[in-house]
């Protein structure tokens, strides 16, 4: 069963960039290996979507997704343009 998604409120601003990365700690700030997606609007205001599964991310992305989406390898760390399909591929 998929996990229910807790996306940002969206109402009357755009998507204009999304990132996908491994971060360390939590929205709270709490230890722990996570996926974000990171927003970047219109209205120059940023939110966040976070998830331990990879596919949990990527559903958030392609429920909000933006002209400009980059994924970021945690190996590397290099920044690459992407879509949620190929995001995807990185599982």
């Amino acid at each position: 069963m998929n996990q229910p998604l807790m996306l940002p409120e969206v109402t009357g601003r755009t998507a204009l960039i999304v990132r996908v990365s491994r971060v360390d700690t939590d929205l709270l700030g709490a230890p722990g290996r996570w996926w974000q997606a990171e927003w970047e609007f219109d209205d120059g205001s940023s939110s966040a979507a976070q998830g331990e599964d990879l596919s949990y991310v990527v559903r958030c992305v392609a429920a909000i997704p933006a002209p400009e989406m980059l994924f970021q390898d945690p190996e590397t760390g290099e920044w690459s343009p992407c879509s949620p399909p190929e995001v995807s591929g990185q599982l």
